[in-house]
């Protein structure tokens, strides 16, 4: 009889044979017909002829791990999955596996997370750009903050010094840092900079740097997903699909406890289904009392698909110019984000009868209210163009800047919570979905 550990190994296979997770192949193909309409419902349908509910139901896998089960029926997702006759098969002949069945179920909806999420591998420079401007600039007012963050925690000092950027991209968050620090303190600065897209990294993140005085030596690109850092000091397993991909470990493994400050923007740590292997290798690579500097999105959108909208006005997130930030704020701004010019570019008469039914409502469910205004909606685009590649669906809000806070809390940080540093109570503005959360190793 093979070991327990080899038993478990061929449980995870074939559960991720079912989920889509065991080869490289897009989701929609790899995944089985059953379990991929629960993950991506209209994926069968395409970009085109399920518009727009494609993008605003897509991979639902990336979805906080605390907030799946709000979307998804995990227990008939295991339930399709021990009919599966491979799996039948493999539970009769070694029915201890039942036990640890889910706990596999939940390491490949994980692994549905991250191999989701490998759009960012080619995606063009020109969506940061689309997003930065329907944003109002607000994610380029983020960037500036971490700089202003950089130069308070390093202070005047000059010395050798290493900020480690997550999903840098084309560099606006490490760039808004390093433009925190005087011309003698970028001289003695390493960064490194973690992004599955290297392309763009080498053409945009890291010429902007050289030309802020950091020397060329001291640039260190890992072109993989801050997962691998998990992976190299073994908080998680190696994803299935990521077979013979280099990894970078010995130099994850080499930055252990020797990073100064780790910085991240709307990037890896925002759509982690499981942020406790990548906060526990935040932690890992931190010096003794280092900095975690992240900013992100976060709504009830990805709370909950219904959400209770009395509820939501009552509960205050933040306080600007003297007046409360309630998570109705929050919700209602990403939801006008979306709606609006370069993303779905509904008229404004399809977004006011959207704010008229929200108000209206104790519960609102905005997926179910886009499936019973389709037509009606696509009527009314009259010629305007159906973006078949919607930047914005792929920077959903997917978690709430309290939910990181507690995070951070638990895996070893300090912090004084989430701050929403550019929000406008009362307005439909993404200053209230974008948080920022502080936080210090202890």
């Amino acid at each position: 009889m093979p070991s327990k550990t080899v038993r478990k190994r061929q449980l995870a296979r074939k559960i991720a044979q079912a989920m889509g997770t065991s080869n490289k192949r897009p989701l929609v193909e790899a995944s089985h017909p059953m379990i991929q309409a629960r993950f991506h419902p209209h994926s069968h349908q395409g970009p085109k002829k399920g518009y727009p509910l494609y993008h605003i139901e897509h991979e639902l896998s990336k979805l906080p791990r605390e907030n799946v089960a709000s979307f998804v029926n995990i227990p008939a997702v295991i339930g399709q999955l021990q009919r599966l006759p491979p799996i039948t098969r493999l539970l009769k002949r070694y029915p201890s596996l039942a036990r640890g069945f889910e706990k596999t179920v939940w390491e490949a909806i994980r692994e549905r997370g991250i191999k989701g999420s490998k759009f960012w591998a080619t995606a063009p420079k020109a969506y940061i750009d689309t997003i930065a401007k329907a944003g109002k600039g607000n994610p380029n007012l983020m960037n500036d903050r971490v700089g202003r963050i950089t130069k308070r925690f390093f202070g005047n000092q000059i010395k050798p010094r290493t900020i480690l950027d997550i999903g840098t991209f084309a560099g606006g968050t490490i760039v808004g840092a390093v433009k925190g620090l005087s011309p003698e303190q970028r001289k003695q600065l390493k960064v490194v900079l973690v992004d599955i897209n290297e392309r763009v990294v080498r053409e945009h993140a890291v010429p902007q740097l050289v030309g802020l005085g950091i020397p060329k030596r001291n640039i260190l690109v890992l072109p993989a997903s801050f997962y691998s850092a998990a992976v190299a000091f073994k908080q998680m397993r190696r994803p299935f699909h990521e077979k013979g991909q280099q990894r970078y470990t010995k130099q994850f493994l080499d930055l252990i406890g020797k990073v100064d400050m780790i910085t991240a923007g709307a990037s890896t740590i925002n759509f982690a289904n499981d942020l406790s292997p990548l906060l526990r290798s935040v932690r890992r690579l931190l010096k003794p009392k280092g900095v975690f500097v992240d900013w992100e999105w976060g709504s009830a959108e990805a709370t909950s698909p219904t959400v209770k909208v009395p509820e939501l006005k009552r509960t205050v997130i933040a306080r600007a110019e003297g007046r409360p930030v309630t998570i109705f704020d929050a919700y209602v701004s990403f939801l006008n984000f979306w709606m609006g010019p370069r993303y779905f570019d509904y008229p404004e008469h399809v977004k006011q009868k959207l704010w008229r039914d929200i108000e209206n409502s104790k519960e609102f469910n905005f997926f179910t209210w886009c499936r019973k205004n389709r037509d009606w909606m696509e009527r009314e685009r009259e010629d305007q163009p159906r973006l078949l590649n919607v930047a914005g669906y792929r920077n959903r809000a997917y978690r709430e800047g309290k939910a990181m806070a507690e995070g951070a809390r638990q895996y070893g940080f300090n912090t004084d919570g989430a701050e929403y540093p550019f929000a406008k109570p009362g307005e439909k503005d993404t200053g209230n979905v974008n948080w920022m959360v502080v936080a210090q190793k202890e």
